[in-house]
């Protein structure tokens, strides 16, 4: 697989970028969009289970900023502990 630029892309916007590319039309993408998005965070939390870190200061409370802006998707919510 080649290396795909995504900077400043939200996850949404690369998966729909990659799956476009492979010849899928957005309209078969969109619908399916928020599935795809609860699989990744499910996979996310899988990963983190029981592992210990400690978020940086001021991340929670800017994840809550940007959990209120519609574009960002559904996934940040999930972060927030």
């Amino acid at each position: 697989m080649r290396a795909m630029p995504a900077e400043g892309m939200t996850d949404q916007e690369v998966i729909i970028k990659v799956l476009k590319k492979n010849g899928l039309a957005e309209s078969e993408i969109k619908p399916k969009i928020g599935e795809c998005m609860d699989v990744m965070v499910k996979s996310f939390q899988k990963l983190i289970k029981g592992s210990s870190f400690k978020p940086l200061r001021g991340a929670r409370k800017l994840l809550r900023k940007l959990s209120e802006r519609r574009s960002y998707g559904t996934s940040i919510p999930i972060l927030i502990y």
